[in-house]
């Protein structure tokens, strides 16, 4: 064989690649909690400035870290984000253990974890207040609040506490009040009041389900997203019967 001969010239360039996905959103900012804890709404007493997005909380006493969503910009700023649906982009007809650690993508749909949940807010001496914002699949929004609201531990089954009801617009009721002290149920743990029937499995959900005979539920906001069928669906029948196509459940030290 004989020897290679010179190079040839560079030849012209190719057609474009298909354009990748996007890189991880990068937090915005992180705040320590050392000998103090701090949530969304401390930070935003800190720095009145500060930008809703993405934050990374250092547990105290520890090295871990939970990325939370903080509101900044609602109804005074402050609110830390634990539940939304607006697309049906993540699955919520999940199991305990995914309710318990928490799911999703923080931009878009998620359930942040019920331990952090429950740490998050025992981190507040004075309580904490709950928001609920609310859509229609017409673009309607609504939101409701009430003055407390608690979560108990997994020991407790994650039990409902709230009380305190407000609304703005007298056409959207009150939709937890027969959840208060009820237990969360989810498609393989019933810990609803009727043994025999599970609501979380029987409304394609996960939430804090009452009494069976009484139609399980005045809200379910982990509901199925694409469902048509009101019973199944993303629901707060103290606003409209048909199924919801937005909600967004946030607290904030009072």
């Amino acid at each position: 064989m004989g020897d290679a001969g010179p190079k040839g010239e560079v030849g012209p360039e190719g057609p474009k690649g298909q354009k990748g996905e996007p890189g991880e959103t990068p937090v915005i900012n992180e705040w320590l909690l050392l000998n103090e804890s701090c949530t969304c709404s401390c930070l935003y007493g800190r720095n009145s400035q500060a930008q809703s997005g993405i934050y990374d909380v250092i547990l105290s006493n520890s090295t871990q870290t939970v990325r939370v969503y903080c509101d900044m910009d609602t109804d005074g700023g402050g609110w830390t984000v634990f539940q939304r649906r607006q697309d049906g982009s993540v699955d919520f007809y999940r199991e305990w253990n995914d309710y318990k650690r928490g799911f999703g993508n923080l931009y878009v749909e998620f359930w942040l974890g019920f331990d952090y949940i429950h740490w998050l807010l025992s981190l507040s001496p004075t309580g904490n207040e709950l928001r609920v914002d609310l859509g229609d699949a017409q673009g309607n929004r609504e939101h409701v609040k009430y003055a407390n609201f608690s979560v108990g531990d997994e020991s407790a089954k994650y039990v409902l506490g709230v009380s305190g009801f407000n609304s703005k617009n007298e056409s959207v009721g009150d939709s937890l009040f027969h959840h208060n002290g009820i237990k969360f149920s989810t498609k393989d743990q019933n810990n609803g009041p009727t043994p025999s029937e599970n609501c979380a499995i029987n409304h394609y959900g996960a939430w804090w389900y009452q009494d069976y005979t009484n139609t399980c539920y005045g809200s379910s906001l982990n509901s199925g997203y694409h469902r048509t069928d009101p019973l199944t669906a993303i629901a707060w029948r103290g606003w409209k019967v048909e199924p919801l196509k937005f909600s967004e459940m946030k607290f904030r030290s009072k």
